[in-house]
């Protein structure tokens, strides 16, 4: 297994600790440290398999995955049958994490599965997630469920089908949407996406519709892929453009809503 941590704060040393605490044979731990020095490098070099560098502080989130998602796949030692995952670095896995996804991937031969996260202050599901059945992902549920921190997928789909849109994602004007577009892009290529309400992870807990920070991206995404499955966004569309409305409004500038709209127009 194959984990792509993307940025690092002090939150790191706790992520690193728990994938390695139910490690799988295998596991490859590559991270970036956005805000981070050489000394922080040096603290975070007593994991094992752990590597790390520093990155330029002006890529984005999306474009920090996409390096070390490059550097991943000229790694001669990753197959296509190795499996990716993109955590915060605030979130921590559970202590049964790679029984877990082993138990998905090993059994049913899946390419892509979607699994849960735990409120990491209370515990409980994350909000989101709530009355989620087991099943494949659709257009219209990979809005709800598609959530990078328990996106996990082989190598070859990511091959297949590239890293993150650097336009979404935190850091750009659009500032979400990044997992979502990378779900609902699986699904667009007919590369089946399955869902299991099984809990993975702990994360803070946020919303399942986009607050302020993220209505731009969200409404960009929705717009999109409102004229391939237009059933399925069509109740979606409103509310988020309703999210980004107010969000301008707040602002008092419309660049963002013209951005989504321009991303939106642009083909797939």
């Amino acid at each position: 297994a194959t984990s792509i941590f993307p940025v690092g704060r002090e939150q790191l040393q706790a992520l690193l600790a728990s994938a390695q605490a139910g490690q799988h044979r295998g596991l490859q731990v590559h991270y970036l440290l956005q805000n981070g020095s050489t000394r922080d490098l040096e603290l975070l070099s007593g994991f094992k398999n752990a590597v790390g560098s520093i990155a330029d502080r002006r890529l984005s989130l999306s474009e920090a995955r996409n390096q070390l998602l490059e550097g991943v796949m000229r790694d001669p030692s990753v197959h296509d049958d190795d499996i990716l995952a993109f955590p915060d670095d605030d979130c921590t896995y559970l202590k049964d994490a790679a029984h877990i996804l082993m138990k998905y991937f090993t059994n049913h031969e899946q390419r892509c599965v979607l699994l849960t996260f735990r409120d990491s202050v209370s515990g409980d599901l994350a909000p989101k997630f709530s009355g989620m059945a087991a099943g494949d992902v659709s257009y219209k549920s990979a809005f709800r469920v598609a959530n990078s921190n328990t996106i996990f997928v082989n190598v070859g789909v990511v091959r297949t089908i590239g890293g993150f849109d650097p336009n979404l994602g935190v850091g750009p004007d659009l500032g979400s949407g990044e997992d979502v577009d990378f779900i609902l892009r699986l699904i667009s290529c007919g590369i089946p996406v399955t869902f299991s309400p099984e809990a993975i992870a702990r994360h803070p807990v946020k919303g399942w519709m986009p607050g302020r920070e993220y209505a731009f991206g969200s409404l960009a995404v929705g717009l999109r892929y409102l004229r391939i499955a237009p059933r399925a966004f069509c109740l979606i569309v409103p509310r988020v453009a309703w999210g980004a409305a107010k969000a301008s409004l707040r602002e008092r500038n419309l660049k963002k809503v013209g951005l989504a709209l321009q991303w939106a127009r642009a083909s797939l």
